[in-house]
Parts: structure tokens; C-alpha cells; sequence
């Protein structure tokens, strides 16, 4: 009988010989970035990080590019705000200033130029321009957008009036709200605070096919603060969006119908 040890396996060598060669480590070559490369590649990583807005020139661009100062509310600083209306939202935005004179009337402005009846501060929902004709200000209160439905807050604080017009003499503020497509289903929400203060929201939003539609139920209702018995203020709200997917990526948006009503 052949000894393995003094002669060997023909066939055991064979496999120790490919183990062997399996364990042997290969250098792989790559072709290293240039500088150019990897810096572009940072600076795309920091654009996919950094904030966009619309409020500056009146098209999408990173925030860091915009030639205006511009401060951004997201709709989780909104959740975490602990806010049930929009100017408390507001109030935390560094140089704007929230004058609330009853239960229901505020007025907003920037940089030390509040007054009552403000009328130098455009407010704009997704673009369009809400205030009063009358007056050029806006009653807070009865805007028809709920808190769930807010993307972002857009803050543009100093003059815009050559891009704007006259009411952007102070600054600009536009809410931006979600698609249907980002508010898929259902969204419930209540709070409350002082002098019997209670606000609730209802919406639901859904897509079929190229179409989204998007409904909300607003309720805010606030009691005096004199006499916390009586009411001072109650305001409904109801809004209906619908979106239409055209070609080459663009939506057609439509306010269908927008109904505050306040008491």
C-alpha cells in the first residue's frame, strides 16, 4: 500500500494546489477619481442635503444660492412647534414679529416695522397672494389652509418689491402645502390651549391614475380674554385641491374651492 506521506496523492495534490491558489490574494487596480470628480461629488451630496425654495427669484434653487434672506419651516418643525395656528409658527422665526392685539387678529411683520393693520408683508399660499384687497393685510385666522396640509414655510425677509410688487415692502411669507401624492390617506388633528382655544383639522387625500385630489375641514374657535365664558372668535375652513400629471414631469394644480367662514 503506497504511503501518502513518503509519496503522495496525484489527486490530493491537485486540490491543495487550487485551495492554494484560491487563498492567494489578487490586487485589484481602480481607477482613482481626479480631484475635479471627487469635488464635484461633494458638492452634489451637499446639494441633495441642503434645502430648496422658491421665494427668491420665483423658481426652485438651493437655499445657499438664494441672493435674499430666506428662513425655512419645515413641516416637522411645524409637528415638534408644539403650534395650533400660523403666526405662533411665525413667532419663532428670528426677525419676525407677531403682534396679537384680541383672541383672533394678528398682525405679522419683519424687523421692527409691525403696526396694526400690517399691510407690508406679502403672504402667499403655493405662489398666490391672499391678502385683503381692502386693506392689503391678511386675517390670519380665516386662512383655509390647515397645519397637516403645510410642506414648508418660505420666510423672505427684506424688500421684494421689484420681483413682487408693492406689498413685498418688507418681506414675503409663502406656505406651501403638500401634493395629494404626499398626503396619501387620511390625517386627524386636535389641540387646545389657553381661553378655551381649540382647533381641529380633518383631511384626506388620494390619487387616481394622473389625478390627486386633496380635501380639509378646518374648525378654530378661541373665547375672549376678558370674559372666558364668552366666544370670541370661531372660524370654519374648507379646501379642495386637485392635481393633474401633464407631460414632461409638470402638475396642473387647481384650488378648486376655498371656504373660511369665521364668526
Amino acid at each position: 500500500m503506497a504511503s501518502l506521506t513518503k509519496h503522495g496523492h496525484p489527486l490530493l495534490a491537485s486540490l491543495l494546489t487550487v485551495s492554494l491558489a484560491a487563498l492567494t490574494p489578487v490586487e485589484a487596480f481602480a481607477e482613482e477619481p481626479t480631484e475635479e470628480q471627487k469635488q464635484a461629488l461633494v458638492e452634489e451630496l451637499e446639494l441633495l442635503k441642503e434645502e430648496t425654495v422658491s421665494i427668491a427669484v420665483r423658481h426652485e434653487q438651493p437655499i445657499s444660492e438664494a441672493p435674499s434672506d430666506v428662513y425655512v419651516t419645515t413641516d416637522e418643525d411645524i409637528r415638534q412647534s408644539g403650534a395650533i395656528d400660523i403666526p405662533t409658527i411665525l413667532r419663532r422665526i428670528p426677525g419676525m414679529e407677531v403682534m396679537q392685539t384680541t383672541a383672533a387678529v394678528f398682525n405679522v411683520s419683519v424687523r421692527g416695522d409691525n403696526q396694526l393693520m400690517a399691510n407690508k408683508l406679502l403672504v402667499m399660499v403655493d405662489g398666490r397672494s391672499i391678502y385683503i384687497d381692502a386693506g392689503g393685510n391678511v386675517f390670519w385666522k380665516l386662512l383655509p389652509v390647515t397645519l397637516p396640509e403645510i410642506k414648508r414655510i418660505e420666510v423672505l425677509k427684506g424688500p421684494a418689491s421689484a420681483v413682487y410688487g408693492f406689498n413685498a415692502f418688507d418681506g414675503i411669507i409663502n406656505i406651501i402645502t403638500k401634493s395629494p401624492e404626499e398626503m396619501r390617506g387620511t390625517t386627524l388633528q386636535f389641540g387646545g390651549g389657553e381661553f378655551g382655544t381649540i382647533s381641529s383639522a380633518a383631511l384626506h387625500a388620494d390619487t387616481l391614475g394622473k389625478l390627486g385630489y386633496r380635501l380639509s375641514i378646518g374648525d378654530d374657535q378661541t373665547k375672549q380674554w376678558r370674559n372666558r365664558n364668552a366666544l370670541a372668535f370661531r372660524a370654519y375652513t374648507f379646501n379642495v385641491r386637485t392635481e393633474y400629471a401633464l407631460p414632461g414631469g409638470s402638475n396642473g394644480v387647481w384650488p378648486a374651492l376655498s371656504l373660511p367662514k369665521g364668526g
